[in-house]
């Protein structure tokens, strides 16, 4: 059912170069945003939502490490090798890590009204444009976005006790 998806919206011999391209751009390129926009947290001091961003998407890498190493998922280019236009590693598909990393970054976001909404629009196509290349197939992305959610929610609640255990330790500092 899995490798039927892919087969029905990815590239095939009637897709025009343009669309390979333009794929091939989002997949590959897109990506660079959420370093940038992390760069721009930087310079507005915004330390609690870099602590979240940085341990959350170490945490959704080292999930996807794991799970990679105990099931192996062949991409869908290595069933027709036609469509390998990448040239990618022949390594597990599941959990994408382009996925992992983008919708890590977009949860913690989510917070941030515009941005995030926009990293979340970026995330999809990234994964999307991943999808259309074969690279990855629709469980792949989901896995990623179960993975992203999990270690989001995670770093939070340990950043938030960590938050309120510091108060609680500076307020008692303060009482003296």
């Amino acid at each position: 059912m899995n490798l039927k998806i892919v087969r029905f919206v990815s590239i095939n011999h009637s897709t025009s170069r343009f669309e390979i391209i333009v794929a091939s751009f989002m997949a590959k390129n897109l990506i660079i945003f959420f370093p940038l926009v992390f760069i721009m947290l930087f310079f507005f001091k915004n330390e609690v939502l870099l602590y979240k961003i940085s341990f959350s998407i170490t945490t959704s890498l080292v999930i996807s490490y794991f799970i990679k190493l105990f099931f192996y998922i062949e991409r869908p280019f290595v069933l027709d090798e036609r469509y390998d236009i990448f040239f990618h590693k022949r390594d597990s598909s599941f959990p994408s890590n382009h996925g992992s990393v983008a919708f890590t970054f977009s949860f913690c976001l989510s917070i941030c009204s515009w941005i995030g909404s926009l990293m979340f629009i970026f995330s999809i196509i990234i994964s999307l444009s991943r999808i259309f290349l074969r690279i990855h197939r629709m469980s792949d992305v989901i896995g990623s976005i179960l993975i992203s959610f999990i270690s989001y929610k995670i770093n939070s609640l340990i950043l938030i006790n960590y938050i309120i255990y510091v108060k609680k330790y500076i307020d008692a500092i303060t009482i003296f």
